[in-house]
């Protein structure tokens, strides 16, 4: 009789067949957290804008099963890259200009549109491109395209019909209404027909983007000369300077206001330049600079009361003008070191004026004084 340890028992021959036929259970496979444009985002849509908000969700094929169905992944996109692509397709002075591929979603609506942010967010090749749109888009190449050709989002080739080796008239004047709206902007001298013509013609031709378009315009600043953006900006330039009571010489006003217009720097780096420069020459405002004050802020209380001595309007008070800010300014007789005047030290300081002998005060102080001398002469 067998045992219940010998291999010819049968319940132990039972359990091990039994044992044998019990699959194990797959690891589960781990969550990927979704990040902008992740191809492989596995996250259920529902919790991609808890998680990211300011996202939304589109839906990317991701080739077959073995039944032959899509598979389907939902993909976070920014919306800001989104907007920022559609308005670029049908904009003339954008990079991302394609009348071709404006042409497809004009004539076959939201499929094509989502077909082509898909191409272009994944860099799909051109050959990809045309296959797929052959196949959905049957006739999508006899579509009448003005504008030049499709560039096809991201990897190249076309969205729409390839443009002409030479641009066409009706480019040309495309290209020249937007190149005379840019430079009046900007503020360029008017262009000749010739300059026009030439600038429309390389623009097309060579498919420059609106950065491109800029730097040709920006290129010679002695031609910056009309009221446009760089203008503007250059007085705002020097207005911060001013705030700051810093000097800012005009080449370099305009320099950095042409950097500004063309995307290179921002208006907030030339504000952190001028309150770091402020902070050096005043160190005793640091902590308010560093709040967020202007050195004009900070002083003027102090500026507002010289004008009232002197009887002047406070904006004829100019602290830029050292014989103004040495009013409202001190040396602290301690340590030596500058600091804010006291309200004492600004009346007495602007009383020392030549301009206060002809105010109303200085007379009036001068009749009171008067009577005094002549009241202690006389005993009265």
């Amino acid at each position: 009789m067998a045992g219940p340890n010998d291999p010819d028992n049968p319940a132990k021959k039972a359990a091990a067949k039994k044992a044998a036929s019990v699959k194990p259970k797959p690891k589960p496979k781990p969550r990927v957290n979704p990040t902008v444009n992740d191809p492989e985002a596995t996250t259920p849509a529902s919790n991609i804008g808890k998680q990211y908000p300011g996202l939304v969700i589109s839906d990317t094929i991701r080739g077959v099963d073995e039944n032959g169905k899509p598979i389907v992944v939902k993909q976070a996109i920014n919306v800001g890259d989104y907007q920022k692509w559609i308005h670029g397709l049908s904009d003339p002075g954008s990079d991302l200009f394609d009348p071709g591929q404006s042409a497809l979603i004009a004539a076959y609506g939201p499929g094509a549109q989502s077909y082509l942010w898909n191409a272009y967010i994944n860099h799909w090749d051109s050959t990809k491109i045309m296959n797929g749109l052959d196949g959905r888009f049957p006739g999508w190449r006899d579509l009448e395209v003005s504008g030049g050709g499709g560039g096809g989002g991201g990897g190249g080739g076309g969205g729409g019909g390839g443009g002409t080796a030479e641009p066409t008239p009706e480019q040309i004047a495309a290209a020249k209404a937007v190149i005379k709206n840019r430079s009046e902007i900007l503020g360029h001298t008017k262009l000749t027909e010739d300059e026009l013509t030439w600038v429309a013609t390389t623009l097309v031709r060579d498919d420059w983007n609106s950065q491109q378009l800029d730097d040709w315009l920006l290129g010679d600043p002695a031609k910056i000369t009309e009221p446009g953006l760089v203008q503007v900006t250059t007085d705002q330039i020097r207005q911060m300077a001013a705030a700051q009571l810093i000097h800012v010489d005009d080449a370099t006003a305009s320099g950095w206001a042409q950097r500004i217009n063309s995307g290179e720097m921002d208006e907030m780096t030339v504000q952190s330049i001028f309150s770091t420069q402020a902070q050096g020459e005043w160190g005793w405002a640091a902590q308010s600079l560093q709040a967020g004050q202007t050195m004009r802020d900070i002083l003027a209380p102090a500026r507002d009361r010289v004008a009232q001595e002197l009887e002047l309007q406070p904006e004829t008070v100019d602290l830029m003008d050292p014989k103004w800010r040495s009013m409202v300014t001190s040396l602290d007789p301690k340590s030596g070191q500058p600091r804010a005047a006291t309200l004492t030290e600004v009346v007495n300081n602007a009383r020392k004026a030549p301009e206060f002998a002809h105010t109303n005060h200085a007379a009036q102080l001068g009749a009171n004084t008067f009577m005094m001398v002549r009241q202690a002469f006389e005993g009265g």
